[in-house]
């Protein structure tokens, strides 16, 4: 039953997320691990001509795997969607150049890891990476980055994936409170 489960979310997810944009609305998800953030790119790439990705995370998410997981979902993104993604805070070593799009895009999804944050800070996270000296990667950041993209493309869809909230302090969660507000704003605009 385990690993009938795990064709069945993904598939739900990405029906429930073409549901949503087939009725005029932007999906946004909430919890979870990046997974679920393929599923919602496989959607959102099925009805708008998607070629961009904003990625705020620690990681770089795209390490070659046979199979899709939380680590190679990136690579997956852009070898089978041909997506382009742009990342934001990257602190681990190996992700590949990030190519120039051909083209300018209209339409971006933003795909948020919550290790994007810097673990001083925010440490309710599975995989938190020290963040380095000539980095900033705090939450005021973060909101201008997504109001900057905001500002400048149409926000088709995202998601907020990794964070542990059984163990985050009040500090925390309002962190991620004014997170999702902020995503919210970007993609009402």
């Amino acid at each position: 039953m385990n690993r009938r489960l795990g064709e069945l979310i993904p598939a739900t997810v990405t029906s429930c997320v073409s549901a949503v944009l087939a009725n005029g609305e932007v999906p946004l998800l909430l919890g979870g691990d990046h997974r679920l953030s393929y599923s919602s790119l496989q959607a959102v790439n099925s009805h708008v001509d998607l070629s961009q990705v904003h990625q705020w995370d620690a990681h770089h998410d795209h390490h070659q795997s046979l199979t899709l997981n939380n680590y190679s979902v990136f690579h997956f993104a852009q070898s089978r969607l041909g997506m382009n993604i742009f990342r934001h805070g990257l602190r681990e070593d190996g992700a590949p150049p990030a190519q120039i799009p051909e083209r300018p895009e209209k339409h971006v999804y933003v795909s948020i890891d919550a290790d994007y944050l810097d673990p001083q800070d925010f440490a309710s996270v599975s995989y938190p990476l020290p963040v380095k000296p000539s980095m900033r990667c705090d939450i005021e950041t973060l909101l201008s980055e997504v109001e900057e993209v905001g500002r400048n493309f149409e926000v088709i869809g995202g998601d907020v994936v990794e964070w542990c909230g059984h163990r985050a302090t009040e500090k925390e969660k309002e962190i991620v409170r004014r997170l999702v507000q902020g995503v919210v704003d970007c993609i009402g605009k």
